[in-house]
This record gives structure tokens, sequence and C-alpha cells, in this order.
């Protein structure tokens, strides 16, 4: 039912659990200067097992991913690149789940991906994923290049991500693929920040330097600190939609509390959606709460509102197949979510994930767990699941189990 994209959803909530951080190679380091030179080789493989329901047999995707990193930083100006390569080989079993794997990135203008597919079990894709050199003039720095750009406090839903964000097949969270932007970030006292950021590109990267509206965006936000928390506001123009939002954050008796909302005005170059039209405003907000019971421990829970998606379950396919999900926009098919979430640190070098997602309108439910387990200082496996519950045609429920294994090392 939901095969085309929503199954990919699991691998998307897989990496949360499964990401290590990469320690970087650092070829040389001036601590007095704040000057550093680093490059080194991340090598991930991800295996994918999908069980049951909709699949008539078992299925499997593998992916073995290497990124190529080097930088350069002093106090005033930095060069980063990361070149990517990831193999990807699926079963005939899953090819009507849809991609799980690398996510589709961000609108971009500039040529630097290529694809190779033999039939349609096996792919290989090259690209350069980062290339931004930023520079910094006393208060104020400029960044312009293939770079990551985040908005947003939410752990799992993030209305304010809205220059690009991780799609349902991505399954690696610690790299967010780069938009090709210039972003200023300007600081005129310690307590605020002024962040501007351009984006421009096409839906479709065919390596013709082309760009569109639909693959435009610009954004402007301001975050200021207020006592013990932050509030920030952002508008702007975001693939021809009129957007603006407000966020906040705060610590209370030990919880961490947040919040983030936007307000979109579609328009007639807005992206399609099948429950939204032209001129619709359309709201979207996220707000959660964390806690650490002790120092080994966080849980927390968040609650989405999600404007662009269905109350009607027969409405699930279409969103899932518009183009606000294919360029990772849109992350969920309904309407109102609620997600609980667990961290332990068992051990040193034993992490464990746990986490489940709501449906509030058709009482389907998403959980899962993960392991992690440090090998080594540069190497890190983990193993996890996802069970989903549900009646067959909810969101969830027709959703098959996974299990995955990870393997990072930083070479």
């Amino acid at each position: 039912m939901q095969r085309s994209g929503l199954a990919a959803l699991l691998a998307a909530c897989a990496a949360q659990c499964a990401t290590s951080r990469a320690a970087a190679a650092v070829l040389s380091e001036d601590p007095i200067e704040d000057t550093s030179t680093e490059a080194g080789v991340v090598a991930r493989s991800f295996t994918f097992a999908l069980l049951g329901d909709p699949l008539d047999a078992p299925g499997g995707i593998a992916l073995f991913d290497l990124r190529i990193y080097a930088a350069r930083k002093t106090p005033r100006w930095a060069l980063v690149v990361h070149d990517q390569l990831t193999t990807t080989v699926r079963s005939a079993d899953v090819l009507g789940i849809g991609a799980v794997g690398r996510s589709v990135a961000p609108p971009r203008w500039l040529p630097l991906q290529h694809d190779v597919e033999d039939g349609a079990t096996f792919a290989i894709r090259h690209q350069v994923d980062w290339l931004y050199a930023r520079a910094s003039f006393g208060p104020m720095t400029m960044t312009a290049g293939r770079q990551p750009v985040t908005f947003g406090r939410a752990r799992t839903w993030r209305p304010y991500d809205l220059i690009g964000t991780f799609a349902l097949t991505e399954v690696d969270t610690e790299y967010k693929p780069g938009a090709d932007a210039v972003r200023v970030d300007w600081t005129p006292d310690e307590r605020v920040v002024v962040t501007v950021v351009a984006a421009t590109g096409e839906l479709e990267d065919d390596g013709d330097l082309a760009a569109s509206r639909r693959g435009t965006a610009a954004v402007a936000r301001i975050k200021r600190a207020i006592g013990r928390g932050e509030i920030g506001a952002l508008a702007g123009w975001v693939r021809g939609d009129a957007v603006a939002g407000v966020d906040g954050a705060t610590g209370i008796a030990g919880v961490d509390l947040y919040a983030e909302a936007t307000i979109t005005r579609t328009t007639g170059d807005s992206l399609p959606s099948p429950v939204v039209a032209a001129g619709d405003v359309v709201a979207k907000a996220a707000a959660g709460a964390s806690y650490r019971p002790t120092g080994d421990i966080t849980a927390g829970i968040e609650l989405l509102h999600n404007g662009f998606g269905a109350t009607d379950r027969a409405d699930y396919i279409a969103v899932a197949l518009s183009p606000r999900a294919g360029i990772g926009e849109q992350v969920f098919a309904g309407r109102w979510y609620a997600a609980a979430f667990a961290d332990w640190q068992a051990h040193p070098l034993v992490h464990v994930a746990g986490a489940a997602i709501v449906n509030a309108v058709d009482g389907s439910a998403l959980a899962s767990v993960g392991v992690s387990y440090e090998l080594a200082a540069n190497a890190r496996a983990s193993l996890g699941g996802f069970v989903p519950l549900g009646a067959d045609d909810a969101e969830f429920g027709a959703l098959p189990t996974l299990l995955y294994a990870q393997l990072t090392a930083v070479l």
C-alpha cells in the first residue's frame, strides 16, 4: 500500500539509533593560533532485512559508503570538502518498497553528482556532498558553496528546517546533504545572532547548471538569548511558499522545553500537495520536552501538527508520492503525531536508544530499539530493529518489520 516511500521511514529512524560520530584525522594543529588541517576517510556499511507485509518474501538491502574529507580552518577562513561514494545492492523482493538508502538531496545547482545503475538491484552514486568556503569579518561570517544548512530545535520533526532536511530514505543523519547556498551570520552582540541563507537549484539534478523558482529559497532568522532561554523568528520565500515562524527554548526544573512553528502561504509557484490548494495558509508546529533523571539517561516526548499531512488515510499514498515528500520536506503522511524517546549510556562502550512514534489520526505506531558498541576509538557497530503496529490500511501498520546492522570506521 504505502510502498512508494513510507516504508523508507524505517531506514530514516534507524539512522538516529545507529549514527556514530566520526573522529577527524588531524594532520596539523596550532591551538594557540586556532588553526588546523584535517583529512581522512569514513567507511560505513549498512545492512537492512525487511520481513512481513507488504513483502511476499523476506528482502534485503546492503549499502557501502566511503566519505573522503579534507578541511583547512583558521580564525579568519575555512575550506571544507567532502566527497562521497555510495554503493547500493537490493534484493528483487524489496523493489516495490522504494529507495532505502541515500536521501534525495535538496534542490542543487552545481553539477557535482553522477549515478550508475545496473538494473534495478545495483546502483553507485558519486557526489561532492560538501564543498564550501567560509570567511569571517569581525562580527560577520560568510559561507558560500555546497553546505549543510540546519534550522530548528525539535528532535523528531523540524518545521523550521526549510532549506534542506533528511528525507525518508536517509540512512546516516551525521552528514546532512549539502545545499548550494550563500549564508551570512551576523552577531551584533553576544546575545543576538542574525542568519540569512539563499539557496538555489532545480528539483531534478541533471547537471545542466540550471535553477528554477521551485528550487530556490531565501530565509532570514534572528535568535536572541533571554534569561535562561532563547527565542527566535524566521521569515522567507521557500520554493514558492511564503513562510514565517517563531521558536523558543528554555529550561525549567531540569526539564528542557522547546517549540517551533511555521505558517506557510502557498502560491501558484508552490510545490503541489494533494491536501493543500494554492493560496491556502498551512500551519506546522512541533513542541517537546526532554529530561535527564541521571547522567546516563535522557528521555523525552514530542508532538507534531503537520498541516501538509492528510486526515484521511486514503490520501496517504498521494502525500507520500508528492514532490514535497520527494525532496524530504514532507516526512510523514498524517496530520498529528506524538513521539517518545529514551537514550541510555549503559556502559562507556555501550549505548542503547529506543523510540516510539504514534500517528494520532489512525492509531498506528512504530516502535524501535537500537544498541551500539564502540569496537575501538575509530570504529562502532550497531544493531537494531523496528516493529510496526496498527491496521493494514494505517500509515505504520502496512510497513514491514525491519532489522538493521551498521559498521562505521574512521580511517
